[in-house]
């Protein structure tokens, strides 16, 4: 891949402003920062994909397990991130690499000392152009909901729309029912909608900490996502509002496991108008 092609592919999609996003993420041995072939061949297939829907910008973000100390820890997830941009950059132009930030450690319920490889990872997130055309309603994909189904005030739970833990990035298996609700809302002009986001786990502060902003607001932040989600698909911004309300309404006051956090780690949405 040449420099040129990608200048060139730029100025085909520099003028559409509409945005969605893709994740990629790869995962280390432990106290290693270094890709090995399979990380590579990942990061590979990862260009090769950008090459048929082009990124606007890339973020990079880096993590480590809870085994050891917390400071080596960070450094660690800098170094991974870090060698991640390395080798990005031998393919594709440094200028596309927007964010490259190393977040520390994930904290994990189970103490075991052979850490969680789900938390030593690098996470990718490519923020690409979209073409006015697939603005339009998608007939292939389904409704979330009809209007005769659900009533004004109700709450409804977006199903399988999960998080990264204490990110406010959903996992990339949550795009589908995105575009279930983004295709929802552009067949039905007068719906109007809270988002409201919510987090797990949290007991001392009123909301939780967002590793990806640094702020205390990862519940709102999570609900502004989808928000900005919806915008950038077309809708009106005037049709939402979103807010976070931390962990003031569980669905489990007591999580017992993964599941019961999860569900707890969530966004739901209120019928206003319809």
């Amino acid at each position: 891949m040449t420099n040129c092609l990608w200048v060139v592919m730029f100025c085909m999609v520099s003028c559409v402003s509409k945005a969605q996003y893709d994740t990629c993420s790869i995962f280390y041995p432990t106290n290693v920062f270094e890709l090995d072939k399979t990380n590579e061949s990942k990061l590979d297939s990862l260009i090769d994909t950008w090459l048929k829907h082009f990124p606007e910008s890339v973020a990079i973000l880096g993590y480590a397990d809870h085994v050891g100390d917390s400071t080596d820890n960070y450094k660690l997830s800098i170094r991974r991130a870090r060698n991640a941009k390395q080798y990005l950059e031998k393919k594709i132009p440094s200028r596309f690499i927007t964010s490259c930030k190393g977040n520390g450690e994930l904290k994990s319920s189970v103490n075991d000392s052979l850490g969680v490889l789900d938390h030593r990872r690098v996470d990718i997130i490519s923020f690409h152009a979209v073409a006015e055309a697939e603005l339009k309603i998608d007939t292939n994909i389904k409704v979330l909901f009809h209007l005769d189904t659900v009533k004004t005030g109700q709450n409804l739970k977006l199903p399988n729309l999960n998080f990264y833990p204490g990110r406010h990035i959903p996992l990339p298996a949550s795009q589908s029912v995105l575009k279930q609700l983004l295709v929802t809302m552009q067949a039905n002009p007068k719906l109007k909608i809270d988002i409201e986001g919510h987090i797990c786990c949290e007991r001392k502060t009123a909301d939780g900490y967002d590793m990806g902003t640094g702020e205390y607001k990862l519940s709102e932040n999570r609900a502004k996502f989808v928000y900005q989600y919806l915008v950038q698909g077309g809708i009106d911004p005037k049709r939402m509002n979103y807010k976070g309300f931390g962990r003031t309404r569980p669905i489990h006051l007591i999580e017992m496991n993964e599941i019961h956090r999860e569900q707890n780690r969530r966004v739901e949405i209120v019928i206003i108008a319809k």
